[in-house]
């Protein structure tokens, strides 16, 4: 809710990949903007209007959590928001009342692991890639070296490297593989989304 009547244009700027939204205001009449699908990792964003002279007011319910001026039950400890007045930062919130939520990305946990072991990811990835490679080799109709290559050949190749794939993969008594270090790599994240409980037991043998 603002000061001002007109189309004004809302800024959510996270410093990365900032999203701008074109709105009719009225004075003083409440205006909620609802499905705006805006994500980011950025660990603050600023909400402002991109023309001057919007008229704006202090908030008579504020909150310093998560959604709106409702109750406890839908805040979240893990965010903070508060008032921005000329670029300076205030425990008075003026004219957006934010609605936001923490969410965990499966692609950033994935990318945190990857980058800890990236020789046995890459050498797993080959593998898989030269096994669909020699797989296909079935199915070519060019006149070229690949298809010179004898059928029988085409599969041990494939059978060899889709073993080789999974050896990577789940591991073997030779080889340590991606699922067993899993554990440890995810450990290592200290990442909120992440919660490793590991289950252990205790056993007496009377003999």
């Amino acid at each position: 809710m603002i000061a001002s009547s007109g189309t004004y244009t809302v800024v959510l700027d996270d410093g990365i990949s900032p999203k701008q939204i074109e709105h009719a205001f009225t004075a003083g009449t409440e205006v909620n903007i609802i499905n705006i699908n805006f994500k980011t990792s950025a660990k603050s964003v600023k909400i402002y209007f991109l023309e001057a002279g919007v008229l704006v007011t202090a908030l008579s319910c504020p909150t310093q959590k998560s959604c709106g001026c409702s109750g406890q039950s839908t805040q979240s400890k893990d965010l903070q928001i508060k008032g921005l007045l000329s670029g300076a930062e205030f425990t008075t919130q003026y004219a957006f009342v934010p609605c936001a939520s923490v969410v965990c990305s499966m692609d950033s946990i994935m990318c945190s692991i990857i980058n800890q072991q990236p020789r046995l990811f890459a050498v797993t990835l080959l593998y898989r890639a030269a096994a669909r490679y020699f797989s296909e080799f079935q199915v070519t109709q060019r006149n070229n070296t690949n298809a010179s290559y004898d059928e029988d050949e085409k599969l041990s190749l494939a059978d060899r490297y889709i073993n080789l794939y999974y050896e990577r993969l789940n591991g073997s008594s030779k080889v340590k593989g991606i699922s067993d270090n899993m554990a440890a790599a995810l450990n290592n994240l200290h990442d909120d989304c992440v919660e490793c409980k590991r289950i252990s037991g205790t056993a007496w043998a009377i003999g």
